[in-house]
C-alpha cells in the first residue's frame, strides 16, 4: 500500500513514548491479528486503488464493513466513486472519516499528534477526488452525513484500533506494545461520544471540515 510505513520515525516510536502512553488509565481492548492478516488487509487496500475494481471485490467489503480498518474504507469509497456510486462512495468516505478521528482520539494525548498525522496522509490522499464533487452536491452531502452518523453511532467497529501504530508494517505489529499504545484516560465509549460530538460540529462548520478552503 501507499500509505504502509512511509514515516521513518516509526521505527523509534515504540521506544520514544512507550512511557508515556504506560501511565494511561483504561485499556481500548487490542482486537490481535496475525501478519497473515496484515498482509491480506494490505492486498485488499492495494487492490480497491486499481483503476477498474471488479465489484465483486467491493461487494466483498461492503458484506463487512466494520472489519475494516479506515484506510481500507476511504479506498472503498475511492473505488465506489470510480464505479460511478457517488453516493454510495461519500457515505463510507465519511464513515472512514469518523473512524479514522475515533482512533485518533484512543490513546494518550502525546501520541496524539503522531496519529493525527497519519490519519491527515489518508485525508490528503483520498479528499481531492471527491472534494470537487462535494462542493457541487451540498444538499446531498447535508442528506448523507446523518445517516452516516446514524451508521456510526449505531454499529460497533470490529477492527483493531491499533492499526494506525504499525500502519501495515509487520515489522512494527508488536501486539504488546500496542496494548499499552491504546490505553486512554476514558473508555470507548466516552471516546466515542466525543468524537461523534466534535464530528457534529466540524459538519455544522460546513465544508471547512472536509478542506481548509471556506
Amino acid at each position: 500500500m501507499c500509505f504502509w510505513g512511509r514515516r521513518f520515525y516509526k521505527a523509534i516510536l515504540f521506544g520514544i513514548v512507550f512511557f508515556s502512553a504506560c501511565l494511561a488509565k483504561a485499556q481500548v481492548k487490542h482486537k490481535e491479528i496475525s501478519v497473515a492478516q496484515i498482509r491480506q488487509t494490505n492486498k485488499l487496500y492495494t487492490d480497491l486503488l486499481e483503476k477498474e475494481v471488479d465489484q465483486e471485490l467491493t461487494d466483498s467489503v461492503l458484506a463487512h464493513p466494520d472489519d475494516q480498518i479506515p484506510p481500507v474504507l476511504f479506498a472503498l469509497s475511492n473505488a465506489l466513486f470510480q464505479q460511478d456510486k457517488k453516493e454510495e462512495a461519500l457515505f463510507w468516505f465519511y464513515v472512514a472519516q469518523f473512524r479514522a478521528s475515533l482512533d485518533v482520539n484512543i490513546g494518550s494525548e502525546s501520541m496524539k499528534p503522531y496519529r493525527e498525522e497519519i490519519v491527515s496522509l489518508y485525508q490528503s490522499e483520498f479528499t481531492p477526488l471527491l472534494f470537487p464533487y462535494i462542493q457541487r452536491n451540498k444538499e446531498l452531502v447535508g442528506d448523507i452525513l446523518p445517516e452516516v452518523l446514524r451508521y456510526v453511532e449505531e454499529n460497533e467497529e470490529n477492527y483493531d484500533h491499533g492499526w494506525i501504530y504499525y500502519d501495515g508494517s509487520e515489522a512494527l505489529y508488536q501486539p504488546e506494545n500496542i496494548r499499552y499504545l491504546l490505553q486512554s484516560e476514558k473508555p470507548l465509549s466516552v471516546i466515542k461520544q466525543k468524537t461523534l460530538t466534535e464530528f457534529r460540529m466540524k459538519i455544522q462548520d460546513g465544508l471547512g471540515f472536509f478542506s481548509d478552503k471556506k
